[in-house]
């Protein structure tokens, strides 16, 4: 069985005029705002995790990498 986590409630307030053109826009695309909005929200997400997520895999590799380094400068000591 999956586990189902319910939807995340987030306000957001826009300027008159960014709403009046977001509004346009998705008239245009024959997209409701909320849709259009989740939609970029999504793709901005997706390409910054991309760099946080290499950051965080290089500085786990870092640690591991110190720790080997650490074991054969004691194996080789010893």
């Amino acid at each position: 069985m999956s586990d189902e986590r319910n939807k995340v409630g987030r306000t957001l307030r826009l300027e008159p005029d960014l709403n009046d053109r977001l509004i346009s826009l998705c008239a245009h695309l024959g997209v409701n705002p909320n849709s259009y909005l989740l939609n970029k929200v999504g793709e901005a997400i997706s390409r910054d995790e991309v760099s946080y997520i290499a950051t965080r895999n290089s500085d786990t590799q870092k640690e591991q990498l110190a720790a080997f380094i650490e074991m054969v400068n004691k194996s080789v000591e010893g």
